[in-house]
């Protein structure tokens, strides 16, 4: 996946959101974006799966530029679950499976070993509506998953997750991933969940107030490393990271506020 000089403005926006972005994520590389809420994290997704395109710049994925051949590329997990209200649990989280043209019956059975896996099986037969946020956005997590596509984006995946469950769906996402060839990208306000999930973790920033945003600092991630997460969580070097990502998203946000950068 290749970002050059990307940029884009909104219509009728005054500025650009992104400028200037250059990021490079080599095929099976797992990238989490952190920055301020309303940086363009989101836009940065979307332009990257071709749902929307760079006003200046740039996108391709595994060496394509069309939208739609980067979106074929792609499964975008959106920070809504955007579950179909009409079907069941099970159903939804078969989509994937469905659209690449496997037989319902073993969709079917493939969604419910994923349902099991995610503590979800026993509410398979359910209705989106009866169901938590929490367990929405597991099922869409899922689903993503068995798209089997070579690019998960995910936005927030576990952001409507409880602390508890959070913690042992990072671990269950960490074991799932290894040994994949997918490409990560995921945006995430949890710099723990970051640093875990992620080989290489950048920060999306403007460095002027009202400037737009660009990849302004990197720093390496805790993926593949097997120790348990809470073992990692204690590492020095770990908490040295964590310090520095979230120094420097303070900055942002003193910058934010109408402050100077430092």
């Amino acid at each position: 996946m290749a970002l050059d000089d990307l940029g884009h403005t909104y219509p009728g926006a005054l500025r650009p959101v992104l400028a200037d972005l250059t990021l490079s994520v080599p095929v099976g590389e797992h990238v989490a974006v952190v920055g301020r809420s309303g940086c363009g994290k989101s836009t940065l997704l979307s332009l990257i799966a071709g749902l929307v395109e760079p006003t200046t710049g740039s996108a391709r994925v595994l060496d394509e530029a069309r939208p739609a051949r980067r979106l074929e590329s792609c499964a975008l997990m959106p920070q809504g679950d955007s579950l179909l209200p009409w079907l069941t649990l099970l159903d939804n989280v078969a989509i994937s499976l469905r659209n690449q043209r496997v037989s319902r019956r073993a969709a079917r059975a493939e969604a419910q070993r994923m349902l099991d896996r995610l503590g979800l099986g026993i509410w398979a037969d359910a209705r989106p509506a009866a169901l938590s946020a929490g367990m929405r956005q597991r099922a869409a997590l899922a689903r993503a998953l068995l798209a089997r596509k070579p690019v998960l984006l995910a936005d927030e995946p576990l952001g409507a997750l409880d602390a508890i469950t959070r913690a042992e769906v990072q671990q269950w996402l960490r074991q799932s991933i290894t040994g994949t060839s997918a490409t990560l990208v995921m945006v995430t306000h949890d710099v723990d969940e970051a640093l875990l999930l992620a080989e290489r973790v950048v920060l999306l920033a403007r460095q002027e107030l009202d400037a737009p945003a660009r990849v302004v600092s990197t720093w390496p991630g805790w993926f593949g490393d097997d120790r348990p997460r809470e073992v990692l969580l204690g590492d020095e070097a770990f908490a040295t990271a964590r310090r520095e990502v979230l120094q420097a998203l303070a900055r942002e946000s003193h910058l934010a506020e109408g402050g100077t950068a430092r």
